[in-house]
């Protein structure tokens, strides 16, 4: 099976298809400690649209072809207008002073890996197409495309 390496910027994408993109970073800043939270994510019809909705936890993009907003906020928020995609959650955080989320993409073949790796975060993803399988210590977390979405502790090794 081939691996895929590092993510680069999506701008870095050039005629590629495959791999994985880093389509976005948001500056998060503290976060409530009191309150459990989710990744929610909805659809719109253009990236204007969008984008009239965004916040301190909301981030606008550009992703496969679709306008997304992104929202990091407890599991009751909903957006004023377009289609809720889903939501996962809840994250599970670090304690830490201040946040960012790293929004990305990823195009893979049946049969491509990534490289083994840790986030110093919580990693979280939602599947479109297909399947994804991430290999962890403690076993397989197989996700079909339009489940809830999974999180993943941070710190902990996954492929």
């Amino acid at each position: 099976m081939p691996k895929q390496g590092t993510c680069v910027p999506v701008a870095e994408r050039g005629t590629r298809t495959l791999g994985c993109y880093i389509t976005a970073r948001q500056e998060l800043g503290a976060l409530p400690r009191d309150t459990t939270l989710y990744w929610h994510i909805d659809a719109f019809a253009s990236l204007p649209e969008a984008a009239q909705y965004q916040g301190s936890r909301s981030l606008a993009v550009t992703s496969l072809g679709q306008a997304w907003l992104f929202t990091i906020a407890p599991r009751a928020w909903r957006a004023p207008a377009g289609r809720s995609v889903t939501v996962i959650g809840p994250l599970p955080l670090v304690p830490a002073a201040a946040f960012a989320a790293v929004y990305m993409e990823g195009v893979f073949t049946p049969g491509m890996a990534s490289v083994v790796h840790r986030h110093p975060g919580v990693e979280a993803w939602y599947t479109l197409e297909g399947a994804q399988c991430l290999e962890t210590p403690t076993g397989r977390l197989l996700q079909q495309a339009g489940d809830s979405g999974v999180p993943f502790p941070a710190g902990n090794p996954c492929s």
